[in-house]
Parts: structure tokens; sequence; C-alpha cells
């Protein structure tokens, strides 16, 4: 007996409907070598038309690192928003400081590092309060009184 097998095409032009538009955060620590990597994957994002929001830190070096792959604050569809992180501390410098049961209870070290985004990521969409400061180039981004 001879089984016909189905084959899967892909569709022809025109007889999709465009997928939806979808928002994507990126969140990263203060570290260029945490941050380059996230970039083609934005891009590509941005290129299929979907809106990109990067949480990292908001210096300079690190601004214009995205602004040279088109992720800039001119960019349509990009939000950044600069994180203020304190300075990064090494493991020994905080256990002098507040001790290994401080940096146990605060989740380790790398959660103690990460804190800042958790904070930024929060403020940004209404969970809580927030001190770090915004950069936004996308007009989505809406404020509302009550």
């Amino acid at each position: 007996t001879h089984r016909r097998e189905h084959v899967l095409r892909p569709p022809s032009p025109g007889t999709m409907a465009a997928a939806p538009s979808i928002e994507f955060a990126f969140a990263t620590v203060s570290q260029m070598g945490h941050l380059k990597p996230l970039i083609p994957y934005m891009s590509e994002l941005m290129r299929r038309g979907h809106r990109v929001t990067i949480f990292c830190d908001g210096g300079d070096k690190y601004v214009r690192e995205l602004e040279g792959a088109g992720l800039g604050p001119s960019s349509p569809n990009t939000t950044i928003v600069g994180v203020h992180f304190s300075e990064v501390r090494g493991p020994s410098a905080l256990r002098k400081e507040v001790g290994l049961l401080g940096i146990l209870s605060k989740g380790g070290p790398l959660a103690m590092a990460s804190a800042p985004l958790y904070e930024a990521v929060l403020g940004h969409y209404g969970g809580g309060s927030s001190t770090s400061s915004s950069s936004s180039s996308s007009s989505s981004s809406s404020s509302s009184s009550s």
C-alpha cells in the first residue's frame, strides 16, 4: 500500500494575517559583557515589528552601544530604562560590609547586585516605586493619574 504524506509548505504571501506586536523586556546588570550578547536578539525582534524595552545601566557607554546597534532612544519601538547601580562590590567586600548571614538573607550576591533591576522593572510596569531614571523613545509610554 502507498501512504500519502502531507507536506507542510509556508503560506503564500498575503494569505496569513500579520502577528500582533509584542513587547519584549530585556534586563541586564551593569556590565557590557552582559548587554552585548542580547543586542542581536533585540535587533531581530525590532526588525520583526515588536517593541523592545531594555533595562540596563543608563550610562553613556551603554546608550552609545545600543545606539550603534540601532536600538537607541531615537529608535522607534525601543524604550531604554536607565537603571542606577551602586558600586559593584566583590564577595569579600560584601562579607565585610554586611556579613555572610546578611548576604544570604538578601538572597546572595547575585540577588544583591541585581536588586536595582527588580526595582526598575516594578517601577516601569506599575508594580512599585522606583528611583531609576527612564529614557524612552516610544510614545506608547503613558502615565495615569489617580
